[in-house]
């Protein structure tokens, strides 16, 4: 519940602040989830417990992976870029494409973890 409220407040209050902000404040408020479901296991099925912490993993990874596409920027839409940086920041294809299928592959371990335990 904690968490849900957490990420409220900041897709509201933290939106002035930009996108990658908003990305890397709930990439650390994810991670500090993950290590307090680690210590406290707040379920009393130990299959629960598990289904949470790779749930919060999985988001996490989503996370991290979200941050690098959404710093993928052309070097002429960077107001004041410094002389240095030649290119801007982008990936190339084939990094967008190894993110995204790390997304994937999370997500869908994630699925499979869960129908797994469902059944």
């Amino acid at each position: 519940m904690y968490r849900k409220i957490a990420m409220i407040f900041i897709s509201v209050f933290i939106q002035p602040f930009g996108v990658i902000s908003q990305a890397l404040i709930v990439f650390m408020l994810m991670i500090i989830f993950l290590i307090a479901n680690l210590k406290k296991k707040p379920y009393l099925a130990m299959s629960l417990n598990d289904l949470e912490t790779i749930s919060l993993i999985t988001s996490t990874i989503s996370i991290y992976c979200g941050i690098f596409f959404i710093t993928d920027i052309p070097a002429k839409d960077v107001p004041n870029l410094p002389t240095s940086v030649k290119s801007g920041i982008t990936l190339s294809e084939n990094m967008k494409f190894l993110f995204f299928i790390i997304i994937m592959v999370a997500n869908l371990a994630f699925f499979g973890y869960w129908f797994y335990k469902i059944i």
